[in-house]
């Protein structure tokens, strides 16, 4: 069955799919007030058919009454907003994707000709110290 429920949901993966925890909420209308309704729709759909539908054998009066009642009740479940929240535990395979770019453009040297790309470069390479910014003395030697 949760097979078939993920399936309907679109959760496409392995067997290790399962449900690990779910939830039904309702977001719609006051829950007794739609109660109140149902059964007043009930008992007025039940009588209606008892007083109205005489050419009707009992049996075919009962069951239209409560195929009428059944469809009054959906509608009502429809107005409560119901919302099936599902949380799925499965292993997910990801890609891992590398770039390898050994062109020549590659071994182009960058041209640092100011002090503050020099002091940057000595910052990334862990010559300078990142805290103290771009203010500290550099040896030229060390930052390329």
């Amino acid at each position: 069955m949760i097979h078939l429920l993920l399936k309907i949901i679109g959760a496409h993966g392995t067997d290790a799919l399962d449900i690990a925890d779910w939830s039904l909420e309702f977001r719609g209308a006051n829950f007794g007030l739609l109660l109140l309704a149902g059964l007043g729709l009930a008992v007025l759909t039940v009588w209606l058919y008892r007083r109205g539908a005489m050419e009707l054998r009992p049996g075919w009066r009962y069951t239209l009454a409560g195929l009428r009642v059944v469809f009054f009740a959906a509608v009502l479940a429809l107005v409560m907003q119901p919302v099936l929240q599902l949380g799925i535990d499965g292993k997910v395979r990801r890609s891992f994707v590398v770039l390898l770019d050994a062109t020549s453009s590659m071994r182009i040297q960058d041209a640092r000709s100011t002090d503050a790309d020099l002091q940057r470069a000595a910052i990334a390479k862990g010559v300078l110290d990142a805290r103290a910014g771009l203010g500290q003395p550099l040896d030229r030697g060390k930052a390329r």
